[in-house]
This record gives structure tokens, sequence and C-alpha cells, in this order.
């Protein structure tokens, strides 16, 4: 990659970062109540309760894990409102894009060397958490609001873009896998000469998923959080145009985006039945809203998260969980 194309793909990056902040900062910092056609609102940055008050029965609880996409989904609680009698709550896992590729949360589950998983964690700084079981695999959820400390799930969201665009790599050794992300090992990298060395003779690439691993992937994926949560798994695909883009013929660019990213969309969607999983087909909702303010493929404007929402909504009251 030529050092002007690196600097154009770090400041999209970049671009990217504050938009999924400035999504994510207009959610309130603390617990805000509204009361909203006679049902009681509680949200945070990280939380939505839909609170009928006098319903007895648990909330219906939505817990979303993956990248930048996931909070347009908290537009599900008022539309679920009105037909769930014992409320709606909402949870964004503090999920990161770099850990939702599906082959890094099995590796979860698995027992790890310990002293390897502890020098990498050291050298590079890396979340312990992301060497341990996910609490994706968890039954219930919180949501810091008071009245529903902790919420059984009813349904996880994931993002699919993380299989499809994210790289990584695997110990020598070893053979775990890590995502480092370019915050490690591109231009901005934060890791010292030393350890970018030892990372460079303890790692080698494993690059991106290869679609004909989807299927088994994804299969052991959905079977492992049914059996350790009882929630319906929904999966949201990723657009498959890329916006601002001139380019309309590939035969001269040897791997187009577009190109992979419609592959993924198809085994997806071809797989979602025998898995048992379901998709909320984003890249159709951007299609028909409008590309023209997405700044890419996966930074999509505050304007289509409804409509995002609406497609949930759809998914989820098809398959009866609303």
């Amino acid at each position: 990659m030529t050092s002007p194309v690196r600097r154009a793909y770090r400041r999209l990056v970049k671009k990217g970062s504050r938009l999924d902040r400035q999504i994510r900062q207009r959610r309130p910092s603390r617990n805000e109540e509204r009361v909203f056609e006679g049902f009681r609102i509680i949200e945070n940055s990280r939380s939505l309760v839909v609170d009928p008050d006098e319903g007895s029965a648990p909330p219906i609880g939505i817990y979303l894990y993956g990248g930048c996409d996931l909070p347009s989904l908290f537009g599900l609680g008022l539309l679920a409102a009105p037909t769930a009698r014992g409320g709606i709550a909402i949870s964004d896992g503090r999920g990161r894009l770099a850990m939702s590729r599906a082959d890094l949360l099995l590796q979860t589950l698995e027992e790890l060397p310990a002293e390897a998983v502890d020098e990498t964690v050291r050298r590079m700084g890396l979340p312990r958490d992301d060497f341990s079981e996910s609490e994706l695999f968890s039954p219930t959820f919180t949501t810091d609001v008071k009245k529903y400390p902790e919420v059984p799930k009813s349904v996880v969201v994931l993002s699919g873009g993380a299989n499809v665009i994210r790289p990584v790599y695997r110990h020598k050794q070893a053979g775990f896998l890590v995502d480092p992300g370019i915050k490690f090992l591109g231009a901005d990298a934060r890791m010292s000469s030393e350890d970018l060395a030892w990372f460079k003779s303890t790692f080698e690439p494993a690059g991106r998923m290869k679609v004909e691993d989807l299927a088994d992937l994804m299969t052991r994926l959905v079977k492992a959080i049914k059996s350790r949560t009882g929630a319906e798994v929904l999966v949201l695909n990723t657009l498959t145009v890329e916006p601002g883009s001139r380019d309309h013929n590939y035969q001269l660019r040897r791997f187009p985006e577009g190109q992979r990213r419609l592959e993924f969309l198809i085994a997806m969607a071809e797989l979602a039945p025998m898995a048992g999983f379901h998709v909320v087909d984003v890249d159709a909702v951007l299609k028909r809203v409008g590309i023209k303010e997405q700044l890419d493929f996966a930074h999509f404007p505050a304007s289509a998260a409804g409509p995002v929402a609406e497609e949930a909504y759809r998914v989820l009251t098809d398959i009866g969980v609303l």
C-alpha cells in the first residue's frame, strides 16, 4: 500500500471513529426518564428500558454485541413497546468490532495457554477479556437501570461486518488468534519497537475470513449462543456498495471489496435458515433510504438509524419475539 493510500485510509478510519462517537454521544451519559404514549422510558449511554409500570412479566431483553452499526437498534424500544407486556430492555454489550469475528468469539470458549496469553496482553495492551469467555454467552445482561439490574436475554444481535473486513494474526506456537487493529500495527502504533519486533517474530498473518469458512464458524457460534442463553440470534449484514465510489468496471481490480461483501451477504442469507439465525438486511435498507450521506459502507448517518431499527422490528415480529 503506497503512502498516499495509507494516509487516506487512516483519515477514513478517523472520520468513521468520530461519526461513531457522535452517534453514541447523542445518548445521555446518565439515566434520563421521559414518558412516551403512556410508557416510561429510562435510558443512558448503553441501555434503554421501556417500562409499562404495571407490567409484571420480565422485559424482552435485547443484547447488542459488535460494531458501530448496532446503536441504531435502540430505536426498537419505542417500536416494540405497545406489544411487549413486560417492557423492553436493550443493552449495548460493549462489544468491539475487533472482537466480533465468529472465530475470535468461539476462541473465548477455549482454554488458552496462560503464559502466552499473559505475554500478549502485556505487550500489546489488549483487554484480558479478549481471551476469556465473552459476556456474549451469558444468559443475562445488566442495564444500569435500578428496576432492571439484570435481564434475561431474549435476543442477541451481532454485527456481521467483522467477518468480512477484519484481518487476524495467529500465535505461531500457541495457535490462538488476535486482531491488533491499526492502532497497534499502523502508522499510529502504540507498541514499542521492542514489542513490535516480538509481535513480528511471535505471530503470523492469518488474514481475513474466507467465505467458505463462514458456514462452519457461524453455525458453531450460533449454537453456542443459543445453548447458553436460549436467545434468538439476529445478524446485521453489510452494505455491498461503496459510497462515493465511481468504479463501474472491476475487471482490472484484483480483489474488489464490493464483490467480497456481496459474496458474504449471499452466503449469510443462504446459511441463516440452516444455522438458526435471522438476518437484518441492512444492505437493502440503506440502498432504499439512500447512501448519499454515508461515510463508507459501515458508518451510516443517524437518519438511517430509524429504518434499520424498523427492519429489525419486522424480523422480530415475523419470528414471534414481538
